[in-house]
């Protein structure tokens, strides 16, 4: 059960931070009893970090060779498939604990 924990959060930590976008947010500022949030445009943490200047550039190659051989579509299926066996150990492991 941990191993296929532990694949689950690698794979699906590789596309939260490779392919899926975020905002964030830059001014709140306050008005009376309600707030005005301003965000910057979308972009992937990878993207963030490929943007900032204090990062060196053999991070960023690795970085850049790393998106490349990614499949975002194969890590959809992986983390689907993984996420199914995850559920599934977890029913059988709870059936078992139930005495009859």
């Amino acid at each position: 059960m941990l191993e296929t924990s532990n694949a689950l959060y690698d794979a699906h930590g590789l596309l939260l931070n490779y392919f899926y976008p975020s905002q964030k947010l830059i001014t709140k500022t306050r008005y009376g009893s309600k707030y005005k949030k301003i965000y910057n445009q979308p972009k992937t943490p990878a993207a963030r970090l490929l943007e900032n200047p204090a990062v060196d550039e053999s991070t960023k190659t690795l970085l850049r060779a790393r998106l490349s051989s990614l499949d975002p579509l194969a890590l959809a299926r992986q983390v689907d498939a993984l996420s199914e066996l995850f559920l599934s150990i977890l029913v059988h492991e709870d059936s078992s604990m139930i005495k009859p």
